[in-house]
């Protein structure tokens, strides 16, 4: 029951930055979330659009200027031909989306990653 609050609470904590991730990665409107309470050092997110299912990661444990080279990276991967899944980029070509975030008075940069394909 404590996972299902904890799941419910994070879910409601960012939906409009979700909602607003989804746009910027041209997944359509989100149809449905769940937070996926196994990440590490992360936070992790299922997101189901009109696009399909995907995976969003809220990252947290490195600077934007790393997360971008570390996303990039898996690009360069997916090129050689290793099985690896690429970020998806979004409607502006970038591997790595930023939403505004307010909780209690602090304002947080959201940086999220997408993978996945269409279900």
């Amino acid at each position: 029951m404590l996972g299902q609050t904890r799941r419910a609470a994070a879910a409601d904590s960012v939906a409009g930055d979700l909602e607003a991730l989804s746009v910027a990665y041209g997944l359509g409107p989100l149809r449905n979330l769940e937070f996926l309470d196994a990440g590490l050092t992360n936070r992790n997110w299922r997101l189901a659009c009109d696009e399909g299912e995907f995976a969003l990661k809220q990252v947290q444990d490195v600077d934007v200027a790393k997360a971008r080279r570390s996303l990039e990276t898996l690009v360069l991967l997916v090129r050689s031909g290793l099985p690896v899944r690429a970020p998806r980029r979004t409607t502006e070509g970038a591997v790595l989306a930023e939403a505004d975030r307010f909780l209690a008075d602090e304002r947080e940069q959201v940086r999220a990653a997408v993978t996945g394909r269409p279900a």
